[in-house]
């Protein structure tokens, strides 16, 4: 293995001796730094694509170098796992484990142009000046660090570093003060992308193309960088004024590049030269575009001042910048013509923009599923079963969805659009409290498996018995041959030799009677049952307690959760169960129909793992209003001829058998769409998109949002199968099918908005409601943030916290803010809606 070649002399005259680590811990000693700092690894199997935990250690200026050179070095053999170290020191308070972000800095050492483009083999030629050392990471890949002689604080920093970026042309990784970097010595393992763009899997060195050397005077870079920066400026500005055309007779304002000459009000122009400050970003972007664009400045001459300046932060880090910026400058454009989308002053009097519709931000009422979106049998068990339990329809229906996930999976998927299909199985998730009937609703639901799988079990048992006596005699006569073999004579070895090896090829497999449900098991045994049943398998429980399973219940706490990634989304997993052989799965099926506790689903979000991860990002949730209070026991049983019709559509999906390929392996039959329902579901997918969106319904349950369409789909290919269970392959899901899946995939939608209010996963619906509890508490007409801040320190530990609850009530039109010029450095009043004065 080549990480075996790294000797501790090689670690240590790489790792430490003469080079980064060291480098930055005597930087930390001459800038009195008392900060910490981090050594950062991760790492993904480039086979596979499956992540490697991330692993943090905090270090300082007087760590044993000894020590940190074997954490490094312990770190660096592990397959597939890169260590990184970021150019600056964080808080003294920094949370265990934790990285640290821009916001975490104490100070900052230096800088780092990562420079891993098709040209960066030029990068002499591309840096301002000779920097302190430089890195080739991998194959003409290159790192150039600028240690600095003095520590530099954070805010100075940050300009040097976007114009250092923006000189070299190299990732926009450079931007991120807190972004960690390689270390020489250890091993730069490549990803699953990587690999698959032709990059050898096999490791390679980091190593030095420029040798450590002195460290380099910050103001000297940063004056060479805004020096380029101001010529930069004035080719654009001469390039605008050749290209420059009127619009509607009105003459463009000539932006000389001198901020000094805009006719803007000094507190816009503090933000443009100084940024946005933190918790005021939105507001402040916003306020300078009103006042350039009410300055008559173009749409080129805005973006060269996003462009230049470090009010353009935001702007400059997106993807695609350009298109991020353009709705933001129609709106200000929209303010200014209007004059009624924001406040304006005009002499004596002040022109308000009305108040729209108060959007709540209250609790959310659960909506209900329409029973006529679960067509035919299944529609009709669902209310059978609902009524005899005296249960809400929703809980019934969504295990039901679950037990047809289990009779398609693995059989079924469903092709949305050429190239773009999804399997069939599914997460469903219903949470009541206790004494809702759930069990009895599960077993009522889940009959048709049992019953399934109890027919399969007493007509295979001759056959199992059979196999089993065959094979208890062929181990018989092992166990006597391997005896006579060990007293033969050398010249029968070989004759005993071989008939053992054949009577071994020859013995009696067992059949295996099929399993398709589960209750709580662990992922190891998961994996085995899977493996003896078609790669699919479904848990089932009127609890919770599978997610404290995964949340590590029998594994020291450590969660375990490949398997059950994977199997929702039908990619490969490999499953390891310690002494025993691996079980390799090539397109799990797994799918859940679960009741717990809406307790259970408040502990989910704090389980390690399991948001940062995607596990809460799969299931589809539902929490029904409960019918405890209001049962009569005046119920009608379930019908036994719809009992019948019930268990027949489940038993015949069950029964179809998957085709097999060219290769002899099995596959699933491919459900298409119709044109209308095509049709149909690509609007569904737009109306979502657009939900993802800063300001959207979906904003704080982007995950989630985000896989809706195509659980939607998955739905529609389950009702299209329930319909037709004679050779459902053989016709399209029809239009009327996939409505009453949008339908039911809408509903879902609105219980999962109530399910991460409940997680605390609405990253700001909570805080929101404590701030606005504050507010008329206090009886306020408005208000300043810092006061907000200074009230509630207990909710916001940092003022930037204030941020996401006030854009909250800000689009939910509870308050409005205002930006109030001081003279100095303006400051943001928040006002709140007159209506809510009204009501005293």
């Amino acid at each position: 293995m080549i990480q075996d070649t790294i000797s501790s002399e090689n670690c240590n005259s790489f790792f430490f001796k003469d080079s980064v680590l060291e480098a930055l811990q005597q930087a930390g000693k001459h800038f009195g730094c008392k900060g910490k700092m981090v050594l950062a690894s991760y790492g993904q199997n480039p086979q596979t694509g499956e992540n490697l935990p991330p692993k943090v250690e905090h270090f300082s200026t007087t760590s044993n170098g000894d020590i940190l050179l074997k954490i490094v070095n312990d770190l660096s053999r592990e397959t597939h796992r890169n260590v990184y170290v970021p150019l600056c020191s964080f808080r003294e308070d920094l949370p265990p484990g934790k990285k640290g972000g821009e916001a975490d800095i104490s100070t900052v050492f230096g800088l780092v142009a990562d420079l891993d483009d098709d040209q960066a083999h030029k990068w002499p030629e591309r840096l301002p000046f000779q920097p302190t050392y430089v890195l080739e990471t991998s194959k003409d890949r290159f790192q150039a660090g600028y240690i600095f002689t003095d520590g530099v604080a954070p805010d100075a920093a940050k300009p040097v570093a976007v114009m250092l970026q923006e000189y070299s042309g190299c990732d926009f990784g450079t931007k991120d003060l807190s972004h960690v970097w390689r270390i020489p010595g250890t091993l730069n393992y490549p990803n699953k992308k990587k690999v698959d763009a032709g990059r050898s899997p096999e490791p390679q060195f980091v190593t030095f193309a420029k040798p450590i050397g002195d460290s380099v005077d910050f103001e000297e870079l940063k004056n060479i960088l805004e020096q380029w920066h101001s010529q930069k400026i004035e080719r654009q500005r001469k390039s605008q004024e050749k290209h420059q055309k009127p619009k509607n007779g009105t003459k463009p304002f000539q932006f000389d590049g001198d901020i000094n000459h805009l006719p803007v009000k000094p507190g816009t122009k503090d933000f443009i030269l100084s940024g946005a400050p933190v918790g005021q970003r939105s507001e402040a972007i916003q306020t300078v575009l009103n006042a350039l664009v009410y300055s008559n400045l173009d749409d080129g001459q805005i973006f060269s001042i996003f462009n230049s300046y470090p009010i353009g932060e935001k702007y400059s880090g997106q993807k695609s910048p350009v298109q991020w910026l353009q709705p933001q400058i129609k709106k200000a454009r929209s303010y200014v013509t209007e004059k009624a989308t924001a406040e304006r002053t005009t002499g004596k009097e002040t022109i308000q923009e009305p108040w729209g519709d108060i959007v709540s931000i209250e609790d959310r009422e659960p909506s209900k599923f329409d029973p006529s979106s679960f067509p035919g049998v299944v529609g009709e068990m669902a209310r059978a079963i609902s009524e005899e339990t005296e249960t809400p329809f929703e809980m019934s229906a969504g295990l039901i969805l679950s037990v047809l996930a289990t009779a398609c999976q693995g059989r079924f998927m469903i092709e949305v659009k050429e190239g773009y299909r999804e399997p069939l199985n599914l997460w469903v998730v219903v949470a009541l409290e206790p004494a809702n009937r759930k069990s009895s609703t599960l077993t009522a639901c889940t009959r048709p498996l049992t019953r399934w799988e109890n027919e399969k079990r007493i007509t295979m048992e001759p056959e199992i018995s059979h196999a089993k006596v065959v094979r208890s005699l062929q181990e018989s006569r092992l166990k006597s041959l391997r005896a006579k073999y060990g007293k033969a004579k050398p010249g029968k070895l070989d004759e005993i030799q071989e008939e053992i090896f054949t009577l071994e090829n020859e013995l009696e497999p067992i059949p295996v009677a099929p399993q398709i449900w589960s209750q709580d098991v662990t992922p190891e045994h998961l994996g085995t049952l899977m493996g003896i049943n078609n790669e699919r398998m479904t848990v089932l429980s009127a609890e919770g307690g599978i997610f404290d399973i995964l949340g590590g219940r029998y594994s020291n706490g450590i969660p375990n959760l490949d398997l059950f990634l994977q199997g929702h989304a039908g990619d490969p997993v490999r499953v390891d169960r310690g002494s025993r052989e691996p079980v390799n799965l090539e397109n799990p099926c797994l799918s859940l129909g679960l009741s717990p506790q809406p307790d259970v689903l408040k502990g989910m979000a704090s389980k390690p793992g399991f948001r940062g991860r995607g596990l809460l990002a799969r299931p589809l949730y539902l929490l029904p209003q409960s019918n405890l209070g209001y049962r009569t026991l005046d119920t009608v049983p379930i019908p036994k001829d719809l009992d019948s019709q019930y268990e027949r559509v489940v038993h015949s999906l069950l029964d179809i058998t998957s085709p097999e390929n060219e290769r002899g392996e099995s596959c699933p039959y491919i459900l298409k769409l119709s044109h209308g329902a095509y049709k149909e579901w690509s609007a569904f997918y737009h109306v979502t998109e657009e939900g993802l969106r800063d300001g959207g319904q979906f904003e704080f349950i982007r995950g989630w949002a985000g896989k809706l369409p195509g659980a939607a789909a998955r739905i529609a290919g389950l009702l299209h199968c329930a319909e037709n269970i004679d050779q459902p392959w053989t016709k399209q899901v029809s239009l009327e099918t996939m409505q009453s899946a949008l339908d039911i995939a809408a509903v879902f939608s609105n219980h999962a908005l109530i399910a991460f209010d409940l997680m605390g996963a609405d990253e700001g619906m909570d805080k929101a409601r404590k701030v606005w509890c504050w507010i008329r508490r206090k009886g306020f007409s408005s208000f300043k943030k810092r006061d907000c801040f200074d009230a509630l320190k207990g909710t916001f530990p940092r003022m930037a916290d204030i941020e996401d609850p006030v854009k909250i009530l800000t689009e939910r039109n509870y308050i409005r803010p205002q930006i109030k010029e001081t003279g100095g450095r303006p400051s943001i009043i928040c006002h709140v809606n007159p209506i809510f004065m009204k009501e005293g």
